[in-house]
């Protein structure tokens, strides 16, 4: 994370091949840690990052694309000392997809991302920021947990071939 306290709490970060859940009220800062970790995962590894890129599905709210770009300003600025960062084109390897119902999110999911990840083996995380808000509308509950389950089960099936997080 590159943040102490969250490394101290998680153990040195999120772990590949597996969902990590992060959850809490509205405006608790959820959505800011994701576009964090979008920009941190491209680091070089010397500043604990894995030099890569990174996937960011947004599901119930529009993705802020001016505070990505201001975050990465103010991580090049914290680590100006590095010349690798300023190489880094921050914006450039984050690729950011909006779905808003529950069918195009598993579209994406099964049909489109095997794909992406061939095409783009240097993804190191993928972010679905929320899966839970895409599920909120869904009526019929025993449905909505076979088709959460199934989401989960494929990414993670992916993250095992492609060794990526999930957030």
């Amino acid at each position: 994370f590159n943040v102490e306290s969250l490394d101290e709490v998680t153990e040195g970060g999120i772990d590949v091949g597996c969902v990590t859940e992060v959850f809490g009220e509205a405006g608790s800062g959820k959505s800011q840690l994701c576009m964090q970790l979008v920009l941190n995962v491209q680091l070089p590894e010397e500043l604990n990052g894995l030099k890569g890129k990174s996937l960011y599905i947004s599901t119930d709210k529009h993705f802020h694309v001016k505070r990505l770009f201001s975050m990465a300003a103010g991580l090049v600025e914290k680590f100006s000392h590095f010349e690798a960062v300023h190489q880094i084109r921050f914006l450039d390897n984050v690729f950011v997809a909006e779905f808003f119902t529950v069918e195009r999110l598993k579209h994406t999911i099964f049909e489109l991302l095997p794909e992406y990840l061939k095409e783009n083996p240097e993804t190191r995380l993928i972010i679905i920021d929320s899966i839970a808000g895409i599920f909120r509308a869904e009526k019929y509950y025993l449905q909505r947990a076979i088709d959460m389950r199934a989401i989960v089960h494929e990414l993670e099936k992916l993250a095992g071939i492609y060794h990526f997080a999930i957030l």
